[in-house]
């Protein structure tokens, strides 16, 4: 009659163990992290694997925030955004030297003048955008596809990976 409790315990325990797990593999799929984390997985020392092209080298850019006046109807809502930017080492041809970065100066006015055109770009797209297209489900992932394809086209020596929206307010 003693063990009875104990067993009911471990039991107890166990369930809520691999309840947890379940659930915590089902949320890291569904989010996409799951196969992130399996990828990131380096094989044991030793081991003999198919050799899977190197991964490209990026860099991120983490640009000011934003504030945008929106294109709705009544002209009074606007935008305030901060986005990063992950960009793809540019990797030079053969015979070619690195290109040299500008040097930083006190207040980064080197950098700021190198973010100008994808800063330009980015201004122009977000402008043209609807408050409510915005806030809709979707509408922070059409925007992330809509701004990579505006860099893409105005800024090709700028290859975008990802874009990253670390801010994101809109006023009405």
């Amino acid at each position: 009659m003693r063990m009875l409790p104990l067993v009911l315990l471990m039991i107890l325990t166990v369930v809520l163990t691999v309840g947890g797990v379940a659930g915590t593999l089902v949320y890291l799929a569904s989010s996409g992290r799951l196969a992130a984390a399996a990828h990131a997985i380096e094989p044991a020392a030793g081991s003999v694997t198919n050799a899977a092209p190197a991964a490209m080298k990026t860099h991120a850019i983490v640009l000011d925030p934003m504030l945008v006046n929106l294109a709705d109807a009544d002209g009074h809502s606007y935008l305030r955004v901060a986005l990063t930017l992950q960009v793809q080492d540019l990797v030079p041809a053969k015979g070619e030297k690195a290109a040299k970065a500008e040097p930083e100066t006190k207040d980064g006015s080197a950098a700021a003048n190198a973010n100008a055109p994808a800063r330009d770009t980015l201004l122009d797209v977000l402008g043209r955008q609807r408050g409510e297209d915005l806030l809709a489900p979707d509408g922070k992932e059409r925007l992330k596809v809509m701004l990579k394809a505006a860099l893409a086209e105005r800024n090709p020596e700028m290859k975008v990976v990802d874009i990253y929206i670390t801010e994101f307010l809109v006023q009405r």
